[in-house]
């Protein structure tokens, strides 16, 4: 069971979470998102009595609203496997390491679901692609001082370091 899982504050303006038929389908998806059930990979094996137990629901309520959700292309869901995966997951869970990327891959690996993993496995891939993206232009960044930044580096604008203080006239 996961301690915790980021959910965006965005959801709640997302046309695909707002134009659900009801607040029970919009309750569903934030228990997609946050039960015990939920793992790092943003799928998950979850009997339909499972979620009917947590939710207090009948199973009629349940495939109802969950077939919602998918039509919402907000989960996937394969009825033989009893699996779940929230679509997006990793735009806002993406792995913060390789030690945590290769976790979620153990998590994948054994997921019973063949659909479902492959459609994990490819937005694993694009996150962590993402991130790597992300780390690199930071890492550049931090290389180049920014033009125009007074930095005693001769970059920039010269005059501004002739000032009393940095430019050492008292």
């Amino acid at each position: 069971m996961r301690d915790y899982s980021k959910i965006s504050p965005s959801v709640w303006q997302s046309a695909r979470f707002s134009n659900l038929e009801s607040d029970e389908v919009k309750l569903l998806h934030l228990y997609l998102m946050t039960s015990a059930h939920q793992t790092s990979a943003g799928c998950y094996q979850l009997p339909d009595g499972y979620a009917c137990s947590d939710l207090g629901w009948e199973p009629e309520r349940y495939k109802r609203a969950l077939e919602q959700l998918v039509s919402a292309e907000l989960i996937h869901f394969d009825a033989d496997a009893s699996v779940v995966m929230v679509t997006r997951w990793f735009r806002h869970n993406s792995p913060m390491s390789e030690s945590h990327l290769l976790g979620v891959e153990r998590i994948l690996e054994r997921i019973p679901s063949q659909f479902i993993r492959e459609a994990a496995q490819e937005a694993l891939k694009e996150s962590w692609e993402s991130v790597q993206a992300q780390k690199a232009i930071a890492a550049q960044r931090k290389q180049k001082p920014p033009l125009g930044a007074p930095n005693g580096s001769g970059v920039g604008f010269p005059e501004k370091l002739n000032t009393t203080y940095l430019g050492g006239k008292r």
